[in-house]
């Protein structure tokens, strides 16, 4: 709509006439009498334009209610709740099962691997180390040296692996793990 000088709104040419009814009358000559308006047009002017912002309000409050997505009920998210712990129930089962069988056959190469090392050591160490001269005892002890140097290796391998695994984990996650939180992989102490 058109500002006229000083801001002013502009009137349009166009006359409008409507009749009021009588509650309608009685309320604007009381609010002019509070306000001290003389005129009952600029009064009817400001209280139709209060009502057409009342209007537009509801009107965009309304368009704003029917845009608002729905929100599931409880009951459906208990339900999605529910199926997904389910999946990952099943999944963490199938999971554990993949470990059980990794462990099986790691337990069945150790002991293979025990078993060669054992048939060498009986068949060629053995007697190069008692044409040497070498007691029983000293080959036994000798025996035990090299299975503590083998554990020493492969329990301070498996922790440099577990440190980096770790190191990749905190960088991946950005979260602080301190090393007392976490277990340790092997314990030579327990294991001998």
């Amino acid at each position: 709509m058109k500002r006229g000088l000083r801001g002013k709104r502009a009137l349009q040419k166009k006359v409008t006439s409507f009749n009021l009814y009588a509650d309608q009358t009685a309320q604007i000559q009381a609010i002019m009498e509070a306000t001290g308006e003389q005129k009952e047009s600029p009064l009817i002017r400001q209280l139709l334009d209060e009502g057409l912002a009342i209007r537009r309000r509801k009107l965009v409050h309304q368009e704003a209610s029917e845009q608002t997505p729905a929100i599931p009920n409880a009951v459906e998210t208990l339900e999605t709740m529910k199926s997904l712990l389910l999946k990952m129930l099943r999944e963490s089962t199938t999971t554990l099962q993949v470990e059980y069988v990794n462990l099986g056959l790691i337990q069945d190469t150790l002991a293979e691997t025990r078993a060669n090392r054992m048939n060498v050591w009986e068949k060629l160490v053995v007697p190069a180390l008692r044409e040497q001269g070498k007691s029983e005892q000293e080959i036994a002890e000798l025996l035990e040296q090299d299975t503590a140097e083998a554990k020493d290796f492969a329990y301070g391998l498996a922790e440099e692996i577990r440190a980096e695994n770790l190191a990749e984990e905190k960088a991946g996650a950005d979260i602080d793990l301190a090393e007392e939180d976490q277990p340790a992989l092997f314990d030579s102490d327990t294991l001998q």
